[in-house]
C-alpha cells in the first residue's frame, strides 16, 4: 500500500506535457514545445573545460556533503557581487540542484499544521513539497496583474504561519516584486517571527524597466532597478530568510543539477542533516565546474538576454494581435496569459485547452491550473527564432480555423 502523503501529491503538468511532446515525436509528428522551462543557449565552453579538467583528474570521490570549500567560496563571492550580501561558508549549502535545497529547508522547519504562503500563480513543485513536509500551503492571490503586494500577504498570515514564499522574477508570470514591497514583506516577517524563503533562481533574466538602470547607479537596487535580493534589505530580514538559487538558469545547466542555498547557521546545518540522510553530496564534476560557472557572473549573457527580451516582445505583440490580454513579464522568459475565453462543452479546463492544442496544432503550453489559476496557460518563449514564429503562425490558426 501506498503511503498518504504520495496520494497527496500531483504529478508535474511539466514534466508530463515533456513526456507527450517526446511521445508525438517518436511517433514523426512535428512539435514545437513552448512548455518546459528550459533556456535554449548552449552551457559556456569555459564551464564544459572545468567539468572535462575534473574528469581527467579523477576528481571522482565523495565531497563533503554540503559542497566543497572551493565552491563555497565562489557562492559567497556571488552573494556579495551581485546580491549585497555577505556570508560566511557556515552559511552556505550545495544540492542537487535548486529543488533539493528548497525540499531540504521546508523538511528541516515544517511540523504538522504549519502554514506556507505561496503567491499565486506560483512554480508548481512548493506546495507539493510543503505537503510532503507536513506542511500546509496557503494562497496569496496576485491576479489580474500578477504583482506581488505586501498586503495581499497580511491578509493570509494566521497565528500558525511559519514562512513567506517569495520568488522574483516569478514563474510562471515573469513579474518582479517591487522594492517598497519586499520591505513591507521583510518587516511583516519580522513582527509575526516567519521565516521567508526566497527562490532567485530567475534573477539574471531581468528587461527594462527593471533592468534599464546602470548597475552602477544608487538605484540599482531601488525601484525599477536590478534584481533586489529580500535579504539584503536589513539584517533582521537576512537572519529570518533563506536564499535559494541555482545553475539551471543562469548557465543553462538544467540538467547538470546543482543548487545553493544561504541563511541562518542553524537552518543550514539542518538542512546538511537531510542531505546527509538521501542524496549525500552533489556530484563532484560539477561541483568543480560551478565554480567555473558563478565566477563568470552574468556580463557574458548581455546578448542572449537582448535576444529574449526582443523573443519576449514579439511574442507578446503576437498573442495580444491573436486576441489575449496579456501582462508583459518584467522577467524569467515566460508569459501567462488567460485562454478561457475558449473553453467550452469540451476545453473545460486550463489542461483540455493545452492537451487539444497540442493534439491539433502540435504546440505545447502548459496548463495554468498546475499554478495556481486554471483559467491561463503558460508560454516559455526560450526557444530558438524559427520555432517561436512558426508556433505563434500554428497558435493563430488553431484559434481562428476557416
Amino acid at each position: 500500500m501506498l503511503s498518504n502523503r504520495i496520494s497527496q501529491l500531483q504529478s508535474s503538468s511539466t514534466i508530463a506535457i515533456n513526456r507527450r511532446v517526446l511521445e508525438l515525436r517518436a511517433d514523426g509528428k512535428q512539435i514545437i514545445s513552448f512548455g518546459i522551462g528550459e533556456p535554449n543557449f548552449d552551457v559556456p565552453q569555459k564551464i564544459k573545460e572545468a567539468a572535462i579538467e575534473a574528469i581527467n583528474n579523477n576528481f571522482s570521490r565523495y565531497t563533503a556533503s554540503d559542497g566543497i570549500k572551493e565552491l563555497k567560496q565562489a557562492i559567497i563571492r556571488k552573494f556579495s557581487r551581485d546580491n549585497n550580501l555577505e556570508y560566511e561558508e557556515k552559511n552556505i549549502i550545495v544540492g542537487t540542484g535548486a529543488k533539493q535545497c528548497l525540499y531540504n529547508f521546508f523538511q528541516a522547519v515544517l511540523n504538522g499544521g504549519d502554514e506556507v504562503i505561496i503567491p499565486s500563480p506560483y512554480w508548481l513543485s512548493y506546495p507539493e513539497q510543503i505537503k510532503l513536509s507536513g506542511g500546509t500551503p496557503v494562497f496569496a492571490d496576485t491576479a489580474p496583474s500578477f504583482k506581488l503586494k505586501a498586503e495581499q500577504i497580511a491578509k493570509a498570515i494566521t497565528n500558525k504561519t511559519k514562512i513567506i514564499v517569495l520568488n522574483s522574477p516569478n514563474n510562471p508570470t515573469g513579474m518582479m516584486i517591487e522594492k517598497e514591497e519586499l520591505l513591507k514583506i521583510g518587516e511583516l516577517a519580522i513582527e509575526k517571527n516567519i521565516f521567508i524563503v526566497s527562490d532567485e533562481v530567475y534573477e539574471y533574466f531581468i528587461y527594462p524597466p527593471f533592468s534599464s538602470t546602470p548597475s552602477n547607479s544608487p538605484l540599482a537596487r531601488g525601484r525599477n532597478g536590478l534584481h533586489i535580493s529580500i535579504a539584503s534589505l536589513g539584517k533582521e530580514i537576512k537572519d529570518r530568510t533563506i536564499t535559494i538559487n541555482g545553475l539551471s538558469k543562469s548557465a543553462g545547466m538544467t540538467g547538470w543539477r546543482l543548487g545553493y542555498a544561504a541563511g541562518p547557521e542553524e537552518i543550514i546545518s539542518a538542512m546538511r542533516k537531510i542531505q546527509e540522510q538521501t542524496t549525500s553530496n552533489p556530484t563532484s564534476i560539477i561541483q568543480k565546474a560551478a565554480i567555473s560557472a558563478l565566477d563568470l557572473g552574468k556580463d557574458w549573457m548581455a546578448d542572449i538576454l537582448k535576444d529574449f527580451e526582443a523573443k519576449r516582445d514579439f511574442a507578446c505583440q503576437k498573442l495580444t494581435e491573436i486576441g489575449f490580454e496579456i501582462q508583459v513579464p518584467e522577467g524569467a522568459f515566460y508569459i501567462f496569459f488567460d485562454v478561457s475565453k475558449y473553453f467550452n462543452n469540451e476545453i473545460k479546463n486550463s489542461l483540455g485547452f493545452c492537451a487539444d492544442l497540442l493534439d491539433k496544432a502540435g504546440v505545447a503550453l502548459i496548463p495554468g491550473g498546475s499554478f495556481g489559476n486554471d483559467n491561463c496557460a503558460r508560454l516559455s518563449y526560450a526557444a530558438d527564432w524559427n520555432d517561436l514564429k512558426s508556433g505563434m503562425e500554428k497558435i493563430q490558426q488553431y484559434l481562428t480555423p476557416v
